[in-house]
């Protein structure tokens, strides 16, 4: 035996009568183990647990997985829902702008065809009264005369 191992007992032991740990039920080679460990100031995680409260544990850490995981999945839906919802804004919005835009631009063509159609109806007008101008060649002409008339 070394120094080390006369200073500290020792959890497990080769040289122990195999014979006497057969003859004990499991629980008190459990608490037998336990007790020497403890003894040799093995920290409890080193420790031995008996199936129950390894049973337990594992529950324990599968339900903590389980909520982590459901709640991870709340977070998610929360935030597709909150991204859907804003994608519609944003498509509601775009919708919104190119109408304004395709009115706008309507508008701008509606004004230029009565600007071309009174320009159209002013040139028509002229060439008319120049028509007539050319038929009465005596007298005041018309176009003078309307121009007068407008100041």
């Amino acid at each position: 035996m070394s120094t080390r191992d006369r200073r500290s007992p020792r959890c497990y032991s080769e040289s122990r009568d195999e014979d006497v740990l057969d003859d004990l039920p499991f629980s008190t080679r459990l608490e037998d183990t336990r007790a020497r460990c403890s003894a040799a100031s093995v920290p409890a995680a080193v420790q031995m647990e008996t199936v129950e409260e390894a049973r337990a544990r594992s529950a324990a850490s599968r339900k903590a997985g389980i909520a982590e995981r459901k709640r991870a999945a709340e977070i998610a839906e929360g935030k597709r829902k909150m991204s859907a919802r804003d994608e519609e804004a944003a498509e509601v919005a775009r919708k919104k702008k190119e109408a304004e835009i395709t009115k706008e631009k309507k508008d701008a063509i509606a004004k230029e065809r009565k600007a071309s159609i009174a320009k159209g109806k002013r040139a028509a007008e002229r060439a008319a009264v120049r028509q007539r101008e050319k038929a009465n060649p005596g007298g005041q002409g018309e176009l003078e005369a309307s121009r007068n008339s407008q100041r």
